[in-house]
């Protein structure tokens, strides 16, 4: 979360310099996980005029313990029953 506006906001402002962007009304958006980064973007800089973040994953400790349903039918479902192992995995 705390790399996210360094690893973002060097785009932001090649788009800014090539004129495709205005500087003045930039905003962000994102759903699930980009929604996540949406809200580590607007929460440590103040570059962004508008934001909308979509089904964000905003409160992640409460997500320890708990089951992802897409893989409750996998072939290792009880193998990867918690989130904070694939979570590991994915991010």
């Amino acid at each position: 979360m705390t790399d996210m506006p360094r690893c973002v906001l060097p785009a932001v402002d090649a788009a800014v310099a090539r004129g495709v962007a205005d500087p003045e009304h930039v905003a962000v958006s994102g759903a699930s996980f980009g929604g996540y980064a949406v809200l580590a973007l607007i929460t440590q800089t103040k570059r962004f005029r508008a934001a909308t973040a979509y089904t964000p994953v905003s409160d992640r400790a409460s997500l320890y313990g708990t089951f992802i349903m897409p893989l409750r039918y996998s072939k290792a479902a009880h193998d990867r029953c918690f989130r904070h192992q694939l979570l590991a995995r994915w991010v």
